[in-house]
């Protein structure tokens, strides 16, 4: 259990990382005149993805579970 803890939680990491990269790559060329701001689509496909972690948790999880039983 504590393995799939780590490996959700490492998901969880690199997208909140790719989301604070995108912020700040967009803050930069937004205030150099050179972007338009944020890609909306981008940006709410990596919370999406963070949501769709917490079912792939509980399902991973029972896995897990009859696995041992």
């Amino acid at each position: 259990m504590l393995d799939l803890k780590k490996e959700v939680t490492y998901l969880a990491l690199i997208f909140f990382n790719l989301i604070f990269i995108h912020l700040q790559t967009s803050l930069i060329l937004l205030s150099h005149q050179i972007g338009t701001g944020i890609n909306k689509y981008y940006f709410s496909m990596l919370i999406i993805i963070i949501f769709i972690l917490i079912p792939y948790y509980h399902i991973r999880r029972r896995m897990i579970l009859t696995e041992r039983s």
